[in-house]
């Protein structure tokens, strides 16, 4: 063997499937008191301040080992408050107690920390030299059957908004050559293990390959400082991770990530194939993998799992290093990296679906404008004048009312009256008793009763309760408008469906009217409303008493979640939005952490 083999195969093979050092006996357990004393080291370096030299130390241990939940929390750490030091003037004292300033003491240092940790080059570079070789005539079929997964028999580009070269970054850890009898392993191990790959790329791709982990990732924040924290929903896999700008953007609070966070020397970092989502989408994704998980553990009877890097079938590995079952991680991780483009396909399918718009009372929602003949209109509006359950608003006008509101849909209806009477210079008139639903708006022109209602079966029901009344009642003509189809057009020219589906009902306050929000007192009042409003999804119970309830709290922690993930794509709008810090101090629900 060369001396390059015998290098490649240190590189490769210099840690165990756990991810710490190989050795056996006395280097083993020198190994492993020369990575704690260092570890140590470094620990004090940050207490003492000295990020600049702490931060190197931390790259080092967490490039050899990047499954090392210490030595990574530290570096976390440690570069988070690098980023936090980057606002302090440059002539101050440093922080590391020397006594000089902190322009010529230790801020180059951390500055050059901070650049490493946001440069996406080495891993562009190798993903590059990864593709190249991946290009070759020996991987046609494994090429072929990533752009079958991704794009169907249609090809490349007939899934629309999927990148090209999504299949081919997809299939460096996923397609298996030996289905396509292209091989034995990945294309990924395959690149690193050839003699003429460059000895820093194939050092990078056997890390990328064994410690590459699939998942759906929660991030609950889009403030990079200078990383964000991400948890993986299914097995709760916890790693700070260098995010561009690119992928934080379109994000709201609370998005889930289907991807694969891979580490280059040390630094753990989003993969180019990203899947983003909502929290409920990502909560029907993860459902979805559990229920693949189970009917695969049921087949299989426990006697195998996915390897430790969640690529292959093996047989039981030890758990992970901060892991509870280091068989499910591994499971779990193959099942959301094979199952990518599947989740794809099903997020699409979703979301060009037809928006599905109910009244109050359930039923789909439909504007419609009636033009009704009714006998002896005049008369006619004297019984409605006399009816409970019609209110006279002008000469000739009237307002179907329907069941009693509950409080959670009044306060924030009248306060956005009140708003809007206000904008017209007039005073809304107080209304004595119940609020009730609006089922028809009716007025007279001419001879012709004209009614709009926001059903069909609402319009049914109006014509049955004047024809109750002796009217006689003849639709002549219907204009009807679909608000789906409206919020599907304004989807499609930069609005947002998916990943921020309307507030309502359990999740926050609508707009009437076609009005694109609630003005801010109405978002105000209802707030106010909604803690003491009982809410199906807290199984029936008020949000404050929820908050009280060991066994319902988390509920109410997912349920505030999706609602500010909602609220701040909403506010990017320029809608006025639930303030959600306002509704966790009311309930006394402090932020969590992802």
């Amino acid at each position: 063997m060369g001396r390059r083999a015998r290098k490649r195969k240190r590189d490769l093979g210099g840690c165990t499937v756990s991810g710490h050092p190989e050795g056996t006996g006395a280097d083993a357990g020198t190994a492993v008191a020369t990575r704690e004393a260092a570890t140590c080291r470094a620990a004090a370096l940050i207490q003492s301040g000295a990020l600049a030299k702490a931060l190197p130390m931390l790259e080092a241990l967490c490039t050899e080992d990047p499954a090392d939940n210490t030595a990574h929390g530290l570096y976390a750490e440690a570069i988070r408050l690098a980023h936090g030091r980057q606002a302090h003037p440059a002539s101050d004292s440093c922080g590391c107690g020397s006594g000089r300033a902190y322009r010529v003491c230790c801020l180059a240092g951390e500055r050059q920390a901070l650049r490493r940790f946001e440069d996406r080059e080495p891993y562009y570079r190798l993903r590059s030299q990864a593709f190249r070789y991946l290009a070759g005539a020996r991987f046609d079929q494994a090429r072929s059957m990533a752009i079958s997964a991704w794009f169907g028999e249609e090809g490349v580009g007939a899934a629309g908004g999927v990148p090209s070269e999504f299949p081919l970054e997809w299939a460096l850890c996923t397609v298996d050559l030996s289905w396509t009898e292209e091989g034995e392993g990945y294309p990924l191990a395959t690149f690193a293990a050839d003699p003429s790959v460059p000895t820093t790329l194939a050092r990078r791709a056997g890390q990328w390959f064994q410690h590459g982990r699939y998942g759906l990732w929660q991030c609950p924040t889009v403030q990079a400082d200078p990383g964000v924290w991400l948890t993986d929903h299914l097995t709760g896999f916890r790693r700070y991770v260098s995010v561009p700008p690119e992928h934080l953007q379109p994000l709201a609070p609370w998005s889930v990530l289907g991807c694969q966070l891979l580490v280059v020397d040390g630094i753990w970092r989003t993969a180019g194939v990203i899947l983003p989502m909502s929290p409920k989408e990502g909560a029907a994704m993860d459902r979805m993998i559990r229920e693949v998980a189970q009917a695969y553990c049921e087949e299989s009877e426990g006697a195998q799992v996915c390897g430790d890097s969640g690529k292959r079938p093996a047989t039981a590995v030890p758990p992970d290093p901060g892991s509870r079952d280091g068989e499910w991680d591994a499971l779990a991780a193959h099942l959301v990296g094979s199952g990518l483009p599947l989740m794809a396909a099903t997020l699409r399918e979703a979301n060009s679906q037809p928006v599905r718009l109910r009244n109050t009372d359930g039923e789909p929602l439909l504007l419609v404008k009636a033009h009704i003949e009714v006998d002896d209109p005049r008369g006619l509006m004297g019984l409605l004048a006399g009816h409970p359950d019609f209110v006279e608003v002008d000469d000739d006008a009237f307002v179907w009312q329907g069941r009693e509101m509950t409080r959670v849909q009044a306060e924030p209806l009248l306060a956005q009256a009140r708003a809007w009477a206000a904008e017209r210079g007039e005073e809304l008139a107080e209304q004595i008793g119940p609020r009730r639903v609006t089922q028809a708006e009716l007025c007279l022109e001419g001879t012709v009763l004209v009614a709009q209602v926001n059903s069909e079966a609402r319009l049914e029901r109006l014509v049955t309760t004047l024809a109750g009344l002796g009217a006689d009642p003849r639709v002549m003509s219907t204009e009807r408008t679909d608000p789906a189809e409206v919020l599907t057009q304004s989807a499609t020219t930069g609005g947002s469906r998916g990943s921020g589906s309307t507030l309502g009902g359990d999740a926050g306050p609508t707009a009437a009217g076609g009005r694109p929000g609630l003005v801010p007192e109405a978002v105000r009042a209802w707030e106010q409303a909604w803690v003491d409003q009982p809410v199906p999804r807290l199984g029936g119970l008020t949000p404050r008493a929820a908050a009280r309830r060991p066994d319902v709290r988390q509920d109410l922690e997912v349920l505030l979640r999706e609602m500010e993930h909602g609220a701040a794509r909403r506010s990017r709008l320029g809608v006025a939005s639930i303030d959600l810090a306002a509704l966790r101090q009311e309930l006394d629900m402090p932020a969590m952490s992802a």
